[in-house]
């Protein structure tokens, strides 16, 4: 709603929000109000500046990279679409669902061109890693996975004419969302189908989400009995303690 709006654009601007809530930005992507989704990609553009413009006049500071760049809130939304309720890496249209999200949240992120291979960094750690909150639940981890092979998707299409130089150094992820394998085995497998279709749908999709974290909650609430083109949500955000 234009009120949770609202609330994420005073906590995001002012940084007092942490970065992992940039990541919840990306679930506007499915409101199909023109407008609000309109003002949330304007908020999601003017948090990307501000913490940029933060790394430059902190650039000493480095260790806190992790805490500060916008590109770290890619791992998160991964996190969380990973939980989705309604993600199903069997069925086509939940992966086109999430590949939205995706291609909303990215696409304001990549508009210089200049941070492909650090994207692409972020994406390769996580599909090494396992979920931290449920590390054996290999339904959940195969979930992100799949959404990290869609988030290479959109990325290859940014810079399909781009050659990539590999990323000089190591991402740090949360230890609230992320953990060590058992095993250190490269995860080459690919989770989506192999002809899939990396083009965003041309118009939103309304769907119903609940999200549940450590430190993040998410709710849209879609009224059961509206017609699906009217359909409007509302997010509601709470710190879990």
């Amino acid at each position: 709603s234009s009120r949770s709006a609202a609330k994420l654009q005073k906590g995001l601007t002012s940084m007092k929000l942490p970065l992992e809530y940039v990541a919840l930005l990306a679930f506007f992507a499915t409101d199909v109000g023109k407008e609000r989704r309109s003002k949330a990609r304007q908020i999601l553009l003017r948090v990307i500046q501000i913490r940029r413009e933060y790394m430059v006049m902190n650039s000493s500071n480095s260790e806190r990279n992790h805490t500060v760049l916008p590109e770290y809130a890619l791992p998160t939304l991964i996190h969380l679409l990973a939980h989705h309720p309604n993600m199903d890496i069997d069925k086509k249209e939940s992966l086109k669902s999430t590949l939205d999200v995706l291609w909303w949240f990215l696409e304001p992120l990549m508009q210089k061109n200049d941070n492909f291979p650090f994207l692409k960094k972020l994406v390769e750690t996580v599909k090494q890693a396992v979920d931290a909150i449920d590390p054996f639940n290999d339904t959940i981890n195969e979930r992100m996975y799949a959404v990290c092979d869609l988030a290479f998707g959109v990325i290859n299409c940014k810079c399909a004419n781009v050659k990539l130089p590999p990323f000089p150094g190591e991402v740090k992820l949360s230890k609230k969302f992320f953990a060590p394998p058992e095993k250190l085995v490269p995860n080459t497998k690919l989770y989506i189908p192999e002809k899939f279709d990396f083009n965003p749908h041309k118009a939103p999709v309304a769907v119903e989400m609940a999200i549940d974290h450590p430190t993040v909650k998410a709710r849209l609430i879609v009224p059961a009995e509206t017609p699906l083109k009217n359909k409007v949500w509302d997010l509601a955000i709470v710190k879990n303690k």
